[in-house]
């Protein structure tokens, strides 16, 4: 996938004018404003290794596409601030009811992001590595017998980031961005002693596709 970012980069003439790009490194003010596609696969271990098969259900919460945005603000000596916000969702379906016939889990994310981004001259790409603080909403909604229960709750990640990125035509960005999610939240459980509280851990990769204006 690397390889064809690249080739995509390099044959459709990807520019960079030094002194401008060294200029506005040294200024605060908006750097981009881009919409993101993305692939989040977390882990939801107690979910898939524990709820799920004592029910006696094979069906997994699994990795899906991830929707969202993010405005980079330009620091001095290349650094930037991003604000951002996603969302992400799967859904298990059983073909006969059980305890439920289906269960959706849902995160709208919100982060804030601190990027260094690698001033290269000579090639037609900037490289960049940074760090994701992430507040996450969590909704269950759980269909049982034609009624629809939902929970809410929250909970903090964080996120190591590495990426590519480039303008096309001066202000057209385009960009691939690997996260890896590093992060927990406690899930309330229904059992013979009365509520327990259950770990769930959303680890996992997420590469992001990355589309937008550069200022």
């Amino acid at each position: 996938m690397l390889f064809l970012f690249f080739l995509f980069i390099f044959s459709n003439g990807f520019t960079q004018e030094s002194d401008k790009t060294e200029k506005n490194n040294q200024k605060f003010g908006v750097h981009n404003v881009v919409l993101q596609l993305g692939y989040y696969s977390p882990s939801m271990d107690y979910w898939n290794d524990n709820y799920l098969p004592d029910l006696g259900i094979d069906e997994k919460f699994k990795g899906n596409l991830t929707y969202g945005g993010a405005l980079d603000f330009r620091l001095p000596a290349h650094f930037r601030i991003r604000l951002a916000g996603s969302y992400w969702s799967y859904k298990v379906e059983v073909d006969e009811e059980i305890f439920f016939k289906s269960l959706k889990i849902s995160f709208t994310r919100f982060s804030l992001g601190v990027i260094y981004a690698i001033a290269e001259d000579r090639i037609p790409v900037t490289p960049y590595v940074g760090l994701n603080g992430t507040f996450f909403l969590i909704n269950n909604k759980l269909g049982r017998g034609g009624d629809i229960s939902e929970e809410y709750g929250q909970d903090y990640s964080f996120e190591p980031i590495v990426g590519l990125e480039g303008a096309l035509f001066k202000h057209f960005l385009l960009g691939l961005e690997f996260q890896y999610h590093f992060g927990n939240y406690v899930q309330d459980v229904n059992s013979t002693i009365g509520i327990v509280e259950e770990k769930v851990t959303v680890n996992g990769p997420e590469i992001i596709l990355k589309l937008g204006y550069k200022f």
